[in-house]
């Protein structure tokens, strides 16, 4: 299935770039109460990584696989492979180009793998150079991808981003341990909140999640 089928289960896609003990006992039960799952670099390169990875793909769960590719075409492609049988969604900047973006497109096309593209990042460093191009990354994304990475930490961005993509997905980093706080992205036009270590690191991860759910669905009501 594809990310937009999730929306109306939770509008949580959670971060896992480090799992400790309370959440890695609870997973099964995490993932029926989330969305999707973005699996970052820190926690594939790990020791955990490829059992983290084989437990979410067991689960059923939607997997963004959070590579944020920046090759050439041939190189994405090969990193892509290592992972595809296991993700839904792979993550790419789009400042490396319609061209090499368009080959790494056809290639996730053919095999079902959706591709978000990173329009904006969440940090304050960010606006130097990155952000300043928010607006040609948006026609790049309109073109090629299935939805952005837009950051909460940056409202102006979704709100932007969603009078330009109309329906496509949105996806929001920041949310939480980065500032933004618990809602504020959906309230701005994105369709779900990226969270990792205020869910990750919580003594008591599921209820957490229940607590941000609820927060959400007032949002959703309301709009």
């Amino acid at each position: 299935m594809k990310l937009e089928a999730y929306r109306n289960k939770s509008r949580i896609i959670l971060a896992i770039d480090f799992i400790g003990d309370n959440l890695s006992k609870r997973l099964d039960e995490i993932i029926e109460k989330i969305a999707a799952v973005k699996i970052g670099l820190p926690m594939l390169l790990s020791k955990k990584g490829s059992l983290v990875l084989n437990m979410l793909a067991e689960s059923g769960a939607y997997i963004i696989a959070d590579l944020k590719l920046a090759d050439i075409p041939k190189i994405m492609v090969e990193t892509c492979k290592r992972v595809a049988e296991k993700t839904n969604g792979i993550i790419a900047h789009a400042f490396i180009g319609s061209q090499a973006l368009r080959e790494l497109q056809e290639y996730l096309n053919e095999i079902g793998i959706e591709l978000f593209l990173v329009t904006a990042m969440t940090h304050p460093g960010a606006e130097e150079f990155i952000n300043r191009h928010f607006e040609e990354f948006l026609v790049v994304a309109k073109d090629l991808a299935d939805g952005i990475v837009a950051p909460a930490t940056f409202r102006k961005y979704i709100v932007e981003a969603r009078k330009k993509l109309k329906t496509k997905l949105i996806l929001s980093p920041g949310v939480g341990a980065q500032g933004a706080s618990l809602g504020l992205a959906l309230e701005s036009g994105a369709d779900f909140e990226i969270i990792g270590r205020a869910i990750t690191l919580s003594e008591d991860p599921v209820e957490e999640i229940e607590k941000i759910n609820s927060i959400h669905k007032k949002i959703i009501e309301k709009t």
